[in-house]
């Protein structure tokens, strides 16, 4: 319901003109988020990455999405009440937002926190003011369709979870489940010690986004927008700090993963497997050395 609020305004206008206006707004307020966390030419990296240009191809969310999440964590200590504000937009994705809220308790970010919950009420009760009650029932009887779906007829090699991976290796709806949650609750694990162990941003910063991209099973290609944040921030750290055994090749892989994944291995074999999720898990490895390195 949120999102729809947010993208009302396009309904009036026909399809190619609303798909442009959206994608513009997109790649603008991404390239802003660049620039803002990155503060170098390193942003146009980001920018031109392939995940990028699928996000627009896709006519999805996932440049919105991963410019609020930018934005949050860029302004988590500098400005608190600015942070939560944006973290309450995430709403828009609940399944990427599940994590956020559970690292300020943690953390005993209360300034933020606090900031979020009004942000996320306000954006409920303007969704719920302009579209009306009946948009929760139709959202809520969603999610037994978008359960359905992911468990029939989704399209597995666009989708970069464990789930998706157990489903194209021929494992059961069982199995697929309980991997998925094996390695999602192993992710939140990490992350925790993370946080507990570095009070750095960028590292904080870079194993919340890995372990996000972990935790749900309904996980589109587009939404791999979000491995760019971590990138940034590592890159930085790497260039800061000196870098460690394989850390560039793993940057590098992620950057160009849906390239070698979408054009190249399919012209070579003709199938697809998407290695999102290990690459999470490679980014996540490689923040949690650097958090225990620091310690």
């Amino acid at each position: 319901p949120q999102f729809m609020l947010i993208t009302l305004p396009l309904a009036s206008m026909g399809y190619a003109i609303s798909y442009l206006a959206f994608s513009l707004g997109s790649i603008a307020l991404f390239i802003y988020a660049s620039l803002t966390i990155s503060k170098n030419r390193f942003a146009i990296a980001l920018v031109a990455g392939p995940a990028v240009f699928l996000n627009l191809a896709s006519g999805q969310n996932g440049l919105l999405t991963a410019s609020l999440a930018a934005l949050t964590l860029h302004y988590l200590y500098k400005k608190p009440l600015l942070s939560g504000s944006l973290m309450g937009l995430l709403c828009i994705k609940p399944q990427l937002l599940i994590l956020f809220p559970l690292v300020l308790i943690f953390s005993r970010q209360w300034q933020v926190l606090l900031s979020f919950i009004i942000s996320s009420i306000c954006l409920a009760i303007g969704s719920t003011v302009v579209l009306g009650m009946d948009v929760w029932s139709a959202f809520l009887s969603g999610l037994a369709e978008a359960q359905h779906y992911l468990e029939t007829v989704i399209p597995l090699a666009r989708m970069p979870t464990v789930f998706a991976l157990v489903r194209q290796a021929g494992g059961s709806l069982p199995l697929a489940y309980a991997s998925h949650a094996t390695v999602a609750a192993i992710a939140l694990a990490t992350l925790l010690q993370i946080w507990s162990r570095s009070q750095c941003l960028r590292i904080r910063a870079s194993g919340l986004v890995a372990a996000t991209l972990l935790i749900s099973p309904y996980l589109f290609d587009y939404d791999l927008v979000w491995h760019l944040l971590p990138i940034a921030w590592l890159y930085q750290l790497g260039n800061n700090h000196g870098w460690r055994y394989g850390e560039r090749l793993i940057l590098c892989l992620t950057w160009m993963l849906l390239l070698y994944i979408k054009l190249i291995l399919y012209l070579l074999t003709g199938k697809v497997i998407l290695i999102g999720a290990v690459m999470s898990l490679a980014l996540l490895w490689m923040t949690w050395r650097r958090a225990t390195a620091t310690h």
